[in-house]
C-alpha cells in the first residue's frame, strides 16, 4: 500500500512537471516583444546575392514603402553585396535583425557611401555582422536609432551619426579593426554606448571632435562599461559634454582619453599598459579626470597641456613612465591637482613645465627618481615661462628625492630639450 502510494506520488510530480514545463513554453511564446521591437509587418531575407528575389535589397525595398512599421528577418547566414543599397527610409521604423547566431553582410570590391543608411526613426540593428565597408558601415542621421549585438570591422568607420541623429543607443556591440570604430558629431543629444568592444583601431575607438563654436553642454555623451584594446587612441572627446565613466582602456597606442577643448569628465575607467599616455587632455578647458586607475602607462599617467582650469582628483597612478605631467598651463585659469596617489613611477611621481597649478594632499610615494619635479620653461627665443605651484600639504615618501626639484625645460634647437 505504502510502495502503491509512493508510486502515485512520483507520477503526480512527473504529470506537474511536464505541465509547468509546458506552460513554460506557452508563456514564452506569448511574452511581450519589447516595444522597440514590436512590428506590424516583417520581410524574410533568403538569398545571400546582392539583388533579386529574396535579397537584402528587396527586403529593404518593400519595407521602406510599407504605410507601418516593418522588420527584416534573415534566413540566410551570410549576404554578398557588391552595388550599395537603398536607405533604410519607412518613416515608422524598421527592425534589421538576423538569427540567433548572427548574419554576416560582406562587401565585395569598393563600395561608394555608407553600407547601411538610416533615415528612419526608431530603428533597430539587432545580431548581425558587417565586413569590410569601405567608407562608414552605418550612417545614422535620424533620432531613436538602436544597435544591439552587432560587430563591424575591416572597414573605414564603423558607425557615424550625424547632426540630424538624436537619442542614440549603442549596446553589446564589437568594432574590430576599422579605422575608426565610431564616430560622432558633438552636438547630438542623447547618446549612450555601453557595454561595447572597441579593438585594433587604426586611428581611433571612439571619436567625438567639433570646434569650439559648436559646443553645447547640455547635450551629453554617456560612454560607460566599455572595453577598449590596441587601440591607437581608445577615445578622442573635443568640445563635446560627454563622461567617459567605468570604461577598461588596455594597450592603448598614444593615448586611451585624449580631451580637446571642453565638456569631458572622465572617471572610474581603469586605464593601463598603454605605449603613450593614459589620458592626455591637451588645449582643454575645464576638463575633469578623477577616480581613476591608471598603471603601467609606458609614458605618463595624465598629462595636462596648454590647458585651464582642469582638475586632476584622486586617482590611482603607479607604474607608469612619469604620474602627472602638467605642461604650459594658462597663467589666467590654472589647474588643480589634489588627493592624487602616484606610487612606483619609472621617473617621477608629478613633473611641472612651465605650468603652476594647484597641488594639494597628494600621496606621492615610492617613485624612483623625484617626487615632485618643477621647471622653467625656456624656449628657444623669447622669455622663460617660470613653474610656481601653489603647494598644500602633499606627502613626499620614499622617492629617490622627497624633496622638490627645481631646475629649466630649455629648448635648444627646433625640436631639441635640455
Amino acid at each position: 500500500m505504502l510502495r502503491r502510494s509512493h508510486n502515485q506520488i512520483a507520477v503526480g510530480v512527473m504529470v506537474v512537471l511536464g505541465l509547468l514545463g509546458g506552460l513554460q513554453g506557452w508563456i514564452a511564446a506569448r511574452r511581450p516583444v519589447l516595444s522597440e521591437l514590436r512590428t506590424s509587418l516583417e520581410f524574410v531575407v533568403t538569398s545571400s546575392k546582392d539583388h533579386g528575389p529574396g535579397s537584402l535589397r528587396e527586403a529593404i525595398f518593400a519595407a521602406d514603402t510599407a504605410s507601418e512599421r516593418a522588420r527584416i528577418v534573415f534566413r540566410v547566414p551570410l549576404v554578398e553585396l557588391s552595388t550599395p543599397l537603398p536607405a533604410l527610409a519607412n518613416p515608422a521604423g524598421i527592425v534589421l535583425e538576423g538569427p540567433k547566431e548572427g548574419v554576416e553582410l560582406r562587401v565585395l570590391g569598393m563600395l561608394s557611401g555608407p553600407l547601411i543608411e538610416v533615415n528612419s526613426t526608431n530603428t533597430v540593428l539587432r545580431q548581425i555582422r558587417i565586413v569590410n565597408a569601405s567608407e562608414q558601415g552605418i550612417l545614422v542621421r535620424s533620432s531613436g536609432f538602436r544597435l544591439e549585438d552587432v560587430k563591424i570591422s575591416g572597414s573605414d568607420v564603423g558607425l557615424e551619426a550625424v547632426q540630424e541623429a538624436s537619442n542614440l543607443i549603442v549596446e553589446r556591440s564589437e568594432f574590430d579593426g576599422n579605422r575608426i570604430g565610431i564616430r560622432l558629431q558633438p552636438q547630438i543629444p542623447g547618446v549612450v554606448l555601453e557595454n561595447n568592444q572597441f579593438q585594433g583601431h587604426k586611428d581611433a575607438g571612439l571619436w567625438v571632435v567639433g570646434s569650439g563654436a559648436e559646443f553645447q553642454s547640455g547635450r551629453s555623451l554617456a560612454v560607460k562599461e566599455n572595453s577598449f584594446k590596441g587601440n591607437r587612441y581608445g577615445a578622442v572627446i573635443g568640445n563635446a559634454a560627454a563622461v567617459i565613466e567605468n570604461n577598461d582602456f588596455l594597450n592603448s597606442g598614444e593615448a586611451a582619453v585624449m580631451l580637446i577643448g571642453q565638456g569631458a569628465k572622465v572617471q572610474g575607467n581603469r586605464i593601463r599598459g598603454g605605449k603613450g599616455v593614459g589620458v592626455f587632455a591637451d588645449r582643454s578647458q575645464g576638463s575633469i579626470i578623477e577616480n581613476n586607475e591608471l598603471d603601467h602607462n609606458q609614458t605618463i599617467g595624465v598629462l595636462v597641456r596648454y590647458s585651464r582650469d582642469a582638475v586632476v582628483r584622486n586617482n590611482r597612478v603607479y607604474a607608469n613612465g612619469y604620474g602627472i605631467a602638467f605642461v604650459l598651463g594658462e597663467a589666467h585659469g590654472p589647474s588643480t591637482a589634489t588627493e592624487n596617489s602616484l606610487l612606483n613611477q619609472t621617473f617621477d611621481g608629478i613633473i611641472l613645465i612651465g605650468d603652476s597649478p594647484v597641488l594639494r594632499r597628494n600621496q606621492v610615494v615610492g617613485n624612483r627618481q623625484a617626487g615632485l619635479r618643477i621647471l622653467g620653461f625656456s624656449p628657444r627665443t623669447g622669455a622663460q615661462v617660470p613653474s610656481n605651484p601653489y603647494l598644500d600639504n602633499n606627502a613626499l615618501r620614499g622617492n629617490e628625492f622627497d624633496h622638490p626639484i627645481r631646475g629649466e625645460y630649455r629648448i635648444e634647437r627646433a625640436g631639441e630639450a635640455k
